[in-house]
């Protein structure tokens, strides 16, 4: 049985500033008002499915 030739070696990546990594989230408050509309939106879908198969 033949021996697998070794594994290449990866290229030296150096490590990258972890403050352009890890943005601290911005409150948004237009972006919370639209997951609260979807979220309202999703539940009277789920109502109306609902209602229509019962």
């Amino acid at each position: 049985m033949k021996k697998t030739p070794p594994f290449v070696a990866m290229p030296y990546v150096p490590p990258q500033n972890p403050s352009t990594v890890v943005a601290p989230a911005e409150k948004n408050p237009l972006l919370l008002l639209l997951w609260i509309m979807l979220g309202v939106s999703a539940l009277i879908l789920i109502i109306q499915i609902w209602t229509y198969f019962s």
